[in-house]
């Protein structure tokens, strides 16, 4: 089976380097160590996940997993930080895979690296 943590590895290797496109390489591989650990942990101790409609727009795939997450049911405070550190990182990654323009890459990407590294721990914890 793929280890999805494998990419956090990657993107600590990645930010190391000073060119762009492993900057932005490596913030795209850290949200997605964190969202296939996301995923494969609610799949595997909560069920599929919800695809639900809120404010009459039904949610993509990557934001209905972080909105599960922060869904009040849960008591472990952790579901809720999960959630909401995987929105945020959600919402990071569009800008190095959209934006021509990224000059504070460098500076963003140890919170980035850090946000992951915190889920990974809350998952498994929980």
């Amino acid at each position: 089976m793929f280890k999805w943590d494998d990419y956090l590895t990657l993107a600590d290797e990645l930010s190391q380097r000073s060119e762009e496109h492993c900057l932005r390489t490596a913030v795209s591989r850290a949200y997605y160590a964190a969202y296939g650990m996301a995923v494969a942990w609610y799949k595997t101790n909560v069920g599929p996940v919800p695809r639900p409609t809120v404010k009459g727009r039904k949610l993509g795939i990557h934001e209905a997993l972080w909105y599960a997450f922060q869904d009040p049911k849960h008591a472990d405070k952790s579901y809720a930080d999960v959630g909401a550190k995987g929105d945020a990182l959600r919402r990071q990654r569009t800008k190095p895979d959209y934006d021509w323009s990224y000059p504070g890459i460098q500076g963003d990407l140890p919170a980035i690296l850090s946000k992951t590294r915190s889920i990974l721990l809350n998952l498994k914890r929980m």
